[in-house]
């Protein structure tokens, strides 16, 4: 089936390094140029629905003003917490001055997120790491099963015991970086003494190392930024009546 673009916006509307909100097919989508290329994303960040179109662009990165999340606007792909989702980048082509995009309802485009960190934060304490010793022979990269959303998913399944929601559905997770078979954790507490902290952090490295492939997880704890109610996702607001 051919693909059907619609005329949304003229270059002159989109200078270099620039973001604009357009509607294609009653759906929001967010413009950038860089480089003298145009691409196109959902204008929703997928943490809490704010406007990616009022970001802030570096380079082929949008971040969402509301928490920071980020995404590669070439893909779609999730590049930074509090988001954990993708959103769908959308077929663009320019003829003459027109801009014209055709919304991705097939899937066809890249979604191969960039090696790279999710967002970084600062001020470390001494991680907390797995006892057992890496194997001599390291696993070639080739032959690993997992990648950052992978990571992402198993630290779901550690529940903070006091309130009894996720660790990543509440904020807690700052980074996930993938370093051959060892992963890089960068998390925080809802309070710097929070009486769970210890039993959260343990559970957070066995979780990460059942995934397949991973030897080891270097988890650190850090406080700087602080955790806030802001970047809990909906689905935790709704666990605990915030609305």
């Amino acid at each position: 089936m051919a693909i059907a673009y619609q005329t949304v916006a003229q270059l002159s509307e989109l200078p270099e390094g620039g973001n604009l909100f357009v509607e294609v097919d009653d759906q929001p989508v967010a413009l950038f140029r860089v480089e003298g290329q145009v691409f196109a994303i959902d204008d929703v960040c997928t943490h809490d629905g704010g406007p990616l179109a009022d970001g802030i662009l570096k380079g082929h990165e949008i971040e969402c003003d509301r928490h920071g999340a980020r995404f590669d606007i070439r893909t779609g792909s999730v590049l930074c917490m509090p988001a954990v989702e993708s959103v769908r980048a959308h077929h663009v082509k320019v003829e003459g001055e027109s801009i014209m995009v055709a919304i991705n309802d097939s899937g066809d485009l890249p979604k191969e997120a960039p090696k790279a960190p999710l967002a970084a934060a600062s001020s470390h304490t001494a991680p907390v790491t797995s006892s057992a010793a890496a194997p001599e022979t390291a696993i070639p990269v080739a032959e690993l099963n997992f990648d950052q959303e992978t990571i992402v998913n198993a630290l779901k399944t550690v529940i903070d015991p006091e309130l009894n929601v996720n660790i990543v559905d509440l904020g807690l997770i700052y980074t996930v970086q993938t370093r051959g078979s060892e992963v890089d954790v960068e998390m925080t507490l809802t309070t710097p003494a929070c009486p769970a902290g210890p039993e959260i952090l343990r559970n957070s490295v066995k979780a990460v190392e059942k995934v397949e492939g991973v030897t080891k997880a270097n988890v650190k704890l850090v406080m700087n930024p602080p955790w806030s109610p802001a970047r809990m996702t909906d689905d935790a607001r709704d666990i605990l009546g915030i609305f």
